[in-house]
Parts: structure tokens; C-alpha cells; sequence
């Protein structure tokens, strides 16, 4: 839906809509956070059938954890890194450790 609305907002002119540009852009960056292959997100469950389709379910369930525990290891350093540049943003920083949480919270649910 984020993409859907990224598009819409980039396909109407942006003259009559103030601010068109930043919900865009805060669309699509959204769109790109969900897509990303970490269990809980929308990407990591596609992955996650994905490899169901070639491989046994234990299998699956070590890959996709492996590749969300590296991932949120880099969100939450990048969220250290803005936190650091800017002195106030602890946004990412938040959403790191939500994913680190939850995938260190509930190891077996898949």
C-alpha cells in the first residue's frame, strides 16, 4: 500500500498538494523497511515461503532467522549512526531494537 500511495502522490502534481514530496518519500521508505527480509516484517515472511518451496521447514527456520538477526544487527547500528550524525533521531534505533526483540523473544515460532 505504501508503494501504491508512493506512486499516486508521484504521479499528481505536486503544485496543488503541499508537502507531496515528504509523504513520498516517507511512503516509500516505508515500503522499502516492510519489504525487508526480517521475520516479522512482510518481507521475511515472503522469504520465509519462498524457501519453503525449495527446502524443509528446520531449514527455512535457520536461514530466515540468520538473515534477520544480521539485518537488525545493521538497522541498529545505522540507528546508532543517526542518532549519532543528528543528536535526536532515535527512530530507526527504535525499530531495530523492536526486531531484535522479537526475533530473540520468539526463536521458536517458526
Amino acid at each position: 500500500m505504501n508503494l501504491v500511495l508512493s506512486a499516486i502522490f508521484i504521479l499528481m502534481s505536486e503544485s496543488f498538494i503541499k508537502g507531496a514530496d515528504y509523504f513520498i518519500y516517507c511512503n516509500f521508505a516505508f515500503f522499502v523497511l516492510n519489504m525487508l527480509p526480517v521475520i516479522p516484517l512482510d518481507g521475511g515472511r515472503i522469504l520465509y515461503f519462498v524457501l519453503l518451496l525449495k527446502f524443509k521447514l528446520r531449514t527455512c527456520s535457520v536461514v530466515i532467522k540468520t538473515i534477520s538477526c544480521i539485518l537488525t544487527a545493521v538497522i541498529i547500528v545505522l540507528g546508532f549512526y543517526i542518532y549519532y550524525t543528528t543528536g535526536y533521531n532515535v527512530s530507526v534505533l527504535l525499530i531495530g531494537m523492536y526486531l531484535f526483540l522479537y526475533i530473540f523473544t520468539s526463536l521458536d515460532s517458526f
